[in-house]
């Protein structure tokens, strides 16, 4: 019965590691977007960049303020959907357009590493743990 508590708190901290890093990882990809920053500013819809941007800060405040996952599952719903779908759609554009040398390639890598952590240490519901915030 210990070892289940202690394995279930260490899953929690490494799930709040994923968090924290899902949230800085937002944020830096957010800042060159807002301000159309590097390769940024060759896109030609400003506005488009700039509501991704925000999208990725509201996804970096909820991360980082989600700081019980078990309380917050709802934050770690939608950081799995999202994340799940920005792997999705990089793999079928670059595999449809035969893109070798795109820097989205860089990018899938740490997604879907981070797609499947999130995945894997998902807190299980138990009689203990509080109702989920909705």
């Amino acid at each position: 019965m210990t070892k289940t508590i202690t394995r279930a708190r260490q899953n929690m901290k490494a799930l709040r590691g994923v968090q924290l890093a899902f949230g800085a990882a937002c944020v830096a990809f957010a800042l060159p977007l807002i301000f159309e920053l590097g390769p940024v500013e060759t896109v030609t819809n400003g506005t488009s960049v700039r509501v991704l941007g925000a999208a990725l800060l509201s996804l970096a405040v909820g991360a980082f303020s989600a700081a019980d996952p078990r309380r917050n599952r709802i934050v770690l719903r939608v950081e799995i959907l999202f994340t799940a779908l920005t792997a999705g759609f990089l793999a079928y554009r670059l595999i449809s357009d035969h893109i070798a040398h795109d820097r989205a390639w860089f990018v899938l890598p740490p997604v879907a590493i981070c797609l499947i952590l999130l995945l894997v240490l998902y807190p299980p519901a138990d009689v203990e743990s509080p109702p989920v915030r909705d």
